[in-house]
């Protein structure tokens, strides 16, 4: 890289200290302009107290780290500025890095840089960007261990095991003239069983790592005034939704939430499912119906004082096996409705009194089986990654199953093809248009 990038690593706004962030081959140069100590005759990975100058105005009290290629984030000369948070240092020392040749970085381009310098692999530093993300110590725990490159081990682990099985089938093809070994064919047939096993765990830890980075859905439904926006309330233990007498309070999608066992749960509150006439509760209950089909789970309540209605039936059965049935209101005259329903789980709460609001929450816990979810999983792939992969597994899968009738030819062909995407998730092989699309989606200053 030719030119020297900067950008703010630290929030905007008022803060005890803010980090501007230099990178690139006249880094040291420029800050050494304004820095009022030598940086050329500093030690790299040193952090050094001076003053920041625009001719003889001082600018700020600063520290300011060094960092000189290659052993740097970017394996660029970088250099750290420390000064006091707020818009007015912040912008006039900007304002003279600008001014001594720098530029404005673009979205996410020090990792880029990182990436593009060969640092990292593009899944490591897509990695980067889940851990800036996360909300959850499970999910951070899970992007710090695909930083460290986990799945890039084992992505190039199975492509090695390709490159080599395509060796010894072209020298095959190449040179049909020399014996070769029955028994190697035999051999290449057991390792792409292999390769394709590893590849399907790969698949399937995404089914795992998915709620540990995005979290988990729950719906709140049911018809109007049955008690959904107070449960909400009890669960979160704060007052997030209105909660009135009167039917059709909840006209929109009330969000908030919680932590169940390390893991985000975003409980989400919806309109009473009902006709009416009204046009903005209509909007609103067209928005609940939506979430019966996203949520990972609904919580279908009903009045205890009520009998259950052939609509509701007529709901809870259509999403049968995502659903706890919550027979709320138990607090008046004591009374529990009669349910018959055998083949749900129901429980008992009333949401004034905070009666099985903590059975509530257990039953969440068990129905996703939250306890069981393996914190220490190595491996995390996000969409495009999975994609990438089971792709490579529709193209290995006809191959292996009929692997002795399977043209050499065309099977050079196909591990070719799998070897390229297998190197599209470490960024050995990438498309520009790509590379942009993701590093765009990160902030300034990483």
């Amino acid at each position: 890289m030719e030119d020297t990038i900067i950008g703010l690593a630290t929030l905007v706004g008022q803060s005890s200290v803010a980090i501007i962030r230099v990178s690139g081959p006249d880094s040291i140069k420029i800050v050494n302009k304004i820095f009022t100590k030598n940086l050329n005759k500093l030690a790299t990975n040193t952090i050094n107290y001076g003053y920041i100058l625009n001719n003889d105005e001082t600018i700020d009290e600063v520290l300011v780290s060094i960092f000189k290629a290659p052993k740097s984030y970017t394996t660029e000369d970088v250099v750290e500025i420390n000064c006091h948070g707020g818009l007015t240092s912040v912008k006039k020392i900007t304002e003279l890095l600008l001014s001594l040749g720098g530029r404005m970085a673009e979205p996410g381009e020090f990792t880029k840089r990182a990436f593009l310098n060969g640092r990292i692999s593009l899944n490591e530093a897509e990695a980067v960007m889940e851990l800036i993300k996360s909300e959850s110590d499970r999910a951070a725990a899970l992007a710090l261990s695909a930083m460290k490159g986990s799945l890039t081990t084992e992505i190039k682990s199975i492509k090695d095991h390709l490159i080599n099985i395509i060796s010894f089938l072209e020298v095959s093809v190449d040179y049909p003239e020399y014996d070769i070994d029955d028994q190697r064919f035999k051999d290449i047939e057991q390792e792409l069983d292999d390769i394709l096993f590893n590849l399907k765990n790969l698949l399937d830890t995404k089914l795992i790592t998915d709620p540990l980075i995005n979290g988990i859905k729950i719906a709140i439904i049911g018809k109007p005034n049955v008690g959904k926006s107070s449960l909400l309330n009890k669960i979160m233990d704060e007052q997030k939704a209105i909660v009135s007498e009167y039917e059709g309070t909840t006209r929109d999608l009330v969000e908030g939430n919680i932590f169940l066992n390390g893991i985000k749960i975003k409980l989400i509150d919806t309109a009473g499912l009902r006709e009416t006439e009204d046009v903005v509760e209509r909007i609103g209950i067209g928005k609940a119906k939506e979430q019966l089909i996203d949520a990972d789970l609904v919580l279908y309540v009903i009045d205890s004082n009520q009998n259950v209605s052939n609509e509701d039936l007529l709901i809870i059965n259509k999403i049968k096996e995502k659903t706890i049935i919550v027979n709320n209101k138990v607090d008046i005259n004591n009374k529990q409705s009669k349910i018959d329903l055998p083949d749900y789980k129901v429980i008992n709460t009333s949401a004034l009194t905070n009666h099985g609001i903590n059975e509530l929450k257990k039953q969440i816990i068990n129905f996703l089986n939250l306890n069981n979810i393996n914190e220490n999983q190595e491996y995390y792939l996000n969409e495009r990654q999975y994609l990438l992969i089971k792709e490579s597994v529709d193209i290995l899968m006809p191959i292996a199953n009929n692997y002795s009738n399977f043209p050499v030819d065309l099977q050079l062909v196909d591990f070719r093809i799998v070897c390229e995407k297998l190197s599209e998730i470490t960024g050995e092989v990438f498309y520009e248009d790509l590379i942009n699309e993701i590093f765009s989606n990160f902030c300034l200053g990483k």
